[in-house]
């Protein structure tokens, strides 16, 4: 009789713990909702270009701001840096383009993820997806970018248009 009881016992307490293990792996499968941005690029100067991705909502009395800077060297082959702002996302986001000197920057490609979902853009696509301050200039169809001072000032800024952020955000609804 004891033999009987321990063996339903037993059972009963694998079968929980397979369950629980697949449950455990159900989670695990599901895919991070992280917002990367990587950037491939060559630049004729040293500086620090900063990713920044602001008004996140923390709450309706809080917002915050997440500013990752990367140093980038003067290069003649192709630089990359990615930003990864993890579970965070809004819809304002921004690359400077470093502000001590001016500088020509050839960008190769823009990748933006959130995420399954992505936007891939190519150099002769920087306008439709970014407003560019009047320190940044494009330069024809290479699609390089020239920053330029002004007026005693300079700070290099690509706008992501809030349309393309909106847009990776939402969700399939199966």
């Amino acid at each position: 009789m004891k033999r009987i009881v321990l063996l339903i016992f037993g059972t009963v307490l694998f079968c929980c713990k397979s369950e629980k293990s697949q449950e455990i792996n159900v989670r695990t499968n599901k895919p991070k909702q992280e917002f990367t941005v990587k950037l491939s690029f060559k630049t004729n100067k040293t500086d620090m270009f900063s990713f920044v991705l602001y008004n996140i909502e923390m709450d309706e009395f809080q917002k915050k701001w997440i500013q990752i800077n990367q140093t980038v060297e003067e290069s003649e082959t192709i630089s990359s840096i990615e930003a990864n702002f993890q579970n965070n996302i809004s819809n304002s986001f921004r690359i400077n383009l470093g502000n001590k000197e001016e500088k020509e920057i050839e960008i190769k490609i823009i990748e933006i993820m959130y995420g399954e979902k992505s936007i891939v853009i190519s150099p002769n696509e920087l306008d439709k997806y970014f407003k560019f301050n009047e320190f940044v200039i494009q330069g024809g169809a290479s699609g390089k970018l020239i920053t330029k001072k002004g007026q005693n000032k300079f700070n290099p800024i690509m706008y992501l248009k809030a349309k393309y952020l909106s847009e990776i955000q939402v969700t399939d609804k199966i």
